[in-house]
């Protein structure tokens, strides 16, 4: 068993509290020492809460009381078996169990310290008592009454709601604790106003601080509802609004649309239209999905979801929702009607008695395709094409740009933000939906996020050779340079050939604008092979240097054919302003052919110039790269094309150098040997 994360001191605390709490050990009424002991024991917890305002040890769920938990040291439940000696574990559990059991009590809450006077109370109560749950209970509030335990509150199951099993342990708790004790402290006449209204703040903070943690809140809020009902003497009005204020922002949205869910849930089927048990139900959620509803647009917090579940639930009126807001949720409203039956929508266009009040409804279809995708709803959406398509190209979507846009808008939305499962669902779906899902990856393959422009793209590679025609067909309408970047692209990873294709790529080799240029590379490249050399070599020239560096390495994919080609690579080798990743990508691209020797003896002197016949070498020669990198591509480089003038100057690199170095040396010596016998 794992140890409990909490102080040394407090678990000795604990594993002296628990069996004091159970009347066990050396704190048994009747043993000589148990007064002494006592002293010693409330003197010492006493200190401990000064400076540890709240305590709590929670019992297990009811269904199975066994398992105990202890809460308030760490914000993590601890089982209080973690601080009990190992040898006494089993005895304890079972005393612990019963403890729990026989006397119905679930929660001890120990707040804001205790004296020793409270101390004695408590213990009493606890261990000399001899009721069960019912007498225990009366008697505990008799000593709140009095004001001699203001710090002290217990939990019996039996005051703990009536709940679904999905409800979580401490929210469960929290609400059996408010109800029970705001309903006592009603019929606490003796107390002051003043006392009432300060100890109720902080039971109220007390409660909700136990349900700590977003998921326990938002169910303790959830079941609201189950507390509504039984508090006595309180405005229900007031009371929804004093604990609602403990609810963070970030958790209001995801509430009200759970209440609005389990209000869906509780729609009564017609074997159940007289239940009340599930209206007063209904009822109930729906006073607390309003007073949450009040607070949201109040604060500015209910977006058009929200509201629009709120109204179609019942919860609230269209007419009672901000103005602004009216026209984003009546378009909610149209599209939830059409997901509950889109078959009458399609059924409504077919009978249209005129080509107008047709194209007037399946236009209005058609523009619900973004709330669809938004909803992630991509099967209806499909279903949407696949019906406006037998109506002819009249419907096409490329005729309304606005749908359009609002579309790539909404499907962008979903692979920035819905889970991976479903952006794979959207763009496995976008392919099907024939011409139109094709210029919305267009467009995608084009927008401002990264991840969607890549997830375009991938897709349409996948759709394969079709798309080629769409490709050049859009090409007429496109603006900027965008789209004809991503178009080269595309042709490339696609392998596209034929003199359409090379018109294009040859043309873009110039240009005006460098993405443009750097995309026409690999695609002229891999198309014309050798015979690309001399135009991807005219690349080398140009005045952006990502540019000239795609140059150099699509050179790799040409096989340098001609001679002239070797001369310009020497000449830009050899050029003192030649940077050095333009050096390693064009040496990088000599050692992707391993070229054997291409007869060139200015690109080896060249290279050889790299490592230096002077500096590094000898005295008085050209320095040579610092670059450990580029020097050791030069070296393997060398290795294929080299002659006897490299085998010297391999030769003299042969010592001093790291162990890459060396070893590289040694491969290329033994290459330059092997070619030259």
């Amino acid at each position: 068993m794992t140890s409990a994360t909490i102080p040394s001191a407090a678990q000795r605390l604990l594993a002296n509290l628990l069996p004091a709490l159970l009347g066990q050990g050396v704190f048994t009424p009747g043993r000589p020492t148990v007064q002494r002991a006592l002293v010693s024991l409330g003197d010492s917890l006493c200190r401990w809460l000064e400076q540890h305002p709240r305590i709590v040890f929670l019992g297990g769920n009811p269904i199975d009381p066994l398992p105990c938990s202890a809460l308030g040291f760490t914000d993590t439940l601890i089982d209080p078996l973690l601080v009990i000696d190992d040898e006494q574990r089993e005895e304890f559990r079972l005393h612990l169990a019963g403890f729990w059991r026989d006397r119905r009590l679930g929660l001890i809450s120990l707040r804001q310290g205790l004296t020793t006077t409270e101390f004695d109370h408590l213990y009493h109560l606890l261990t000399h008592h001899s009721g069960k749950g019912l007498l225990l209970r009366n008697r505990l509030f008799e000593e709140q009454a009095r004001g001699h335990l203001p710090h002290v509150s217990l939990i019996f199951l039996d005051d703990l709601p009536d709940t679904v099993g999905s409800l979580s342990w401490p929210a469960r708790v929290s609400q059996g604790w408010i109800y029970r004790d705001l309903n006592l402290l009603s019929r606490a006449h003796g107390l002051a106003t003043r006392d009432q209204l300060d100890w109720r703040e902080q039971l109220l903070s007390a409660s909700l601080d136990l349900s700590h943690g977003s998921g326990v809140l938002a169910d303790f809020f959830a079941h609201l509802d189950l507390i509504a009902e039984e508090i006595d003497n309180y405005d229900k009005d007031e009371l929804g609004f004093s604990l609602l204020e403990h609810l963070d922002d970030a958790l209001t949205g995801d509430l009200c649309l759970q209440l609005c869910s389990r209000l869906e849930r509780l729609q009564p089927g017609d074997d159940e239209v007289n239940d009340q048990l599930v209206k007063k139900r209904r009822t109930a959620i729906q006073w607390v999905a309003r007073r949450l509803a009040e607070q949201m647009m109040e604060q500015e917090l209910a977006g058009p979801e929200h509201l629009h579940a709120l109204v179609l639930h019942k919860v609230l009126l269209y007419e009672e929702i901000p103005l602004q807001m009216r026209p984003r949720v009546a378009s909610l409203q149209v599209l939830t009607s059409f997901l509950a039956n889109p078959q009458k929508y399609f059924a409504e266009v077919e009978n249209s008695h005129s080509p107008e009040v047709l194209e007037t409804r399946l236009w209005r279809i058609l523009e619900m395709l973004p709330k669809l995708v938004q909803a992630l709803r991509f099967d209806v959406a499909l279903q949407v094409l696949n019906f406006s398509q037998r109506f002819g190209p009249t419907f096409d979507l490329q005729n309304k740009p606005e749908i359009m846009a609002r579309l790539m808008d909404a499907a962008a939305g979903v692979l920035t933000e819905a889970p991976r499962d479903q952006q794979s669902t959207l763009m496995q779906a976008l392919p099907q939906m024939g011409k139109a899902g094709v210029h919305l990856l267009i467009d995608l393959a084009d927008h401002h996020n990264r991840s969607v422009r890549r997830a375009a793209i991938d897709a349409l590679i996948k759709i394969g050779q079709p798309i080629v025609p769409v490709l050049f067909e859009t090409l007429q309408s496109k603006q900027g340079w965008h789209y004809l970047r991503n178009m080269l692209l595309l042709l490339a990873q696609l392998k596209v050939g034929g003199p359409t294709v090379e018109k294009l790529f040859r043309k873009c080799l110039a240009h005006p604008q460098a993405n443009v240029r750097k995309e026409a590379l690999p695609g002229i490249a891999q198309l014309l092979k050798s015979g690309a050399a001399v135009p991807v070599a005219e690349a080398l020239n140009d005045v952006n240097l990502e540019v000239k560096k795609r140059a150099a390495a699509c050179l790799g994919l040409t096989g340098i054919a001609d001679q002239s080609v070797y001369k310009r690579l020497a000449d830009i080798l050899s050029a003192k302003d030649c940077s050095e990743e333009f050096a390693v990508q064009i040496v990088a691209s000599i050692n992707r052919l391993k070229l054997q020797s291409p007869e060139s003896p200015a690109l080896e002197i060249a290279m050889i110039g790299l490592l230096g016949t002077g500096g590094f070498l000898s005295v008085g020669g050209r320095k040579g790269s610092a670059s450990p990198t580029l020097r050791l591509a030069v070296v393997q480089a060398l290795g294929f094309v080299g002659t006897g003038r490299s085998r010297k100057a391999l030769a003299r690199l042969s010592t001093n150098q790291n162990a890459a170095m060396n070893n590289a040396v040694a491969k290329a010596l033994k290459q330059l040997t092997a070619r030259s016998t």
